[in-house]
């Protein structure tokens, strides 16, 4: 027996695109340029949106930071009030007690 090698004349699969002619890719290509494109744009409209809804709420929370500072001076402005007619009832009862004490 001997030991003989054939030599396959038939080419490979890498051989044989290796060999034929090229197919341009841009045609395939321009889909997923345009698909790309898109999503970005999306992407950019999305964050604008959210930026302009953020500027938003931030302006809401500053006019809501500022009603509530006025609520508590006119809390704090009610409060002395009614300290100062609590101190004047008082006063008036004394009074009033000083009054029926001496008849």
């Amino acid at each position: 027996m001997s030991a003989t090698i054939t030599q396959d004349k038939t080419a490979t699969a890498p051989e044989a695109g290796a060999k034929a002619p090229e197919q341009p890719r841009k045609a395939r290509r321009w889909p997923w340029i345009v698909a790309l494109v898109v999503v970005a744009a999306l992407g950019a409209t999305g964050t604008g949106i959210a930026a302009s809804q953020a500027q938003a709420a931030n302006a809401e929370l500053a006019a809501l930071q500022a009603d509530y500072g006025d609520l508590e001076t006119r809390a704090g402005i009610a409060q002395s009030s009614l300290d100062l007619i609590r101190d004047h009832r008082d006063r008036l009862e004394l009074e009033l007690e000083e009054l029926r004490a001496a008849e």
